[in-house]
């Protein structure tokens, strides 16, 4: 009898499993750190989350998977779904690499290989990232592919040094770097085999860890401190231009400044952009008007956001950097973003923007990210969609 009644329940629900179930207003916090695109494969996309990650989408972003329940108990455990860095293979969409971890953790979790798209998913490094425990998961880059040898990769951790990749992921070899913080790693697009991994100063990382900005002229294999080159938070090269381009922390805000001699020094390169007001006010927690955390290169640009997600653009020759006045904020899809952090579109504002990609086919085409939301613009800045549709901000693994 118990059993012919569950099975009619079970059958009743089923019935109306449609109309039963729907998203509850649970609130998260965390941050979306990044979305990838497959150059292979331009619908194929994946973001990273620094609590809950990553995702895959097949249809340009129009609608996630999440991945995250590919991960075995084991490696949840670790914190492998608390992502800090991902790229996708240029010649296989399937092929992915991830490092992940809280930086706090005494059971680090590391670099994860996927060949299946992300069913799976396999350690090949054991290292701490700060994918949660620390405010570096909002800079730069801790994982970057060579630009001329997709095999040979580069991941900067969180306290274990820099480690080098020359097969895709499969192995690392460790080179160097051990007890520093490290925010970015780059390489220099104009002088082959020059190579900055920088671990700054800074008011939002933790105590306790060394400073400063690493060089390397063999792609990565060997460094040296450079001594009382000021590191930046993270880095951005225009194609062609031999200029690097970084973000400092600045007071209570940012300064963005220019380097003609490999990191040497910094000049200013902050004209034309704001800066934070001397006295903020308290009751504004989401406001950071004037502090920047995302930068990244077009094929003839810089493109920057602050805090509040307003976009500047800066080409070569530029003598200041240009606002790009936003005309528009909106949901991509109302019936399933209905749930969008207020800070968003009620506050008309894109808060704590961290992550700026740019289409490598079209300059036009944007995506930012920040906090639990991914944004597209079509038209350089103008006019945002959010793209979060079945991302959720928090993570139920059990019912």
């Amino acid at each position: 009898v118990g059993w012919t009644l569950c099975l009619a329940a079970c059958g009743a629900l089923a019935g109306q499993a449609a109309e039963a179930w729907r998203l509850l207003p649970v609130a998260g916090g965390g941050n979306m750190t990044g979305v990838e695109m497959s150059p292979s494969h331009p619908n194929v996309w994946y973001a990273h989350a620094d609590v809950g990650g990553p995702y895959r989408s097949d249809d340009a972003g129009r609608t996630w998977r999440p991945l995250h329940g590919n991960f075995t108990v084991a490696q949840r455990e670790a914190n492998a779904d608390h992502v800090r860095g991902l790229l996708v293979d240029p010649a296989d969409p399937d092929r992915l690499v991830l490092v992940a971890g809280w930086r706090i953790d005494r059971n680090p979790a590391g670099a994860y290989l996927s060949t299946d798209g992300g069913r799976s998913f396999r350690r090949t490094l054991k290292a701490r990232f700060a994918g949660e425990g620390s405010l570096s998961k909002r800079c730069g880059k801790a994982l970057v592919r060579h630009p001329r040898d997709p095999r040979r990769l580069l991941a900067a951790s969180a306290g274990d040094g820099i480690f080098r990749s020359s097969d895709g992921g499969e192995t690392w070899v460790p080179c160097g770097g051990d007890g520093y913080e490290f925010t970015d790693v780059f390489f220099d697009r104009t002088r082959p085999g020059r190579t900055y991994a920088s671990a700054p100063k800074s008011r939002g990382l933790p105590a306790g860890r060394k400073r400063g900005l690493w060089r390397s002229e063999d792609d990565g294999l060997t460094w040296r401190l450079m001594a009382g080159a000021e590191a930046p938070l993270e880095m951005a090269q225009i194609p062609g231009e031999t200029a690097l381009v970084g973000i400092f922390e600045d007071g209570h805000g940012s300064a963005i400044r220019r380097s003609d001699d490999g990191g040497r020094t910094w000049t200013d390169y902050h004209q034309g952009l704001p800066r934070p007001p001397e006295r903020p006010d308290p009751n504004l927690w989401y406001s950071h008007p004037g502090e920047f955390l995302a930068l990244a290169a077009g094929p003839d640009f810089l493109f920057a956001c602050d805090w509040d997600g307003n976009p500047y653009r800066r080409a070569a020759g530029d003598a200041a950097w240009r606002a790009i006045p936003v005309e528009s904020l909106r949901q991509g899809n109302p019936a399933t973003e209905g749930l969008l952090r207020r800070n968003n579109l009620e506050l008309k504002s894109r808060c704590s923007t961290c992550s700026i990609t740019i289409d490598p086919n079209d300059p036009a085409h944007i995506l930012t990210t920040d906090w639990y939301d991914i944004w597209e613009t079509h038209d350089g800045g103008k006019n945002w969609v959010t793209r979060i549709d079945t991302i959720s901000p928090v993570v139920p693994f059990t019912v």
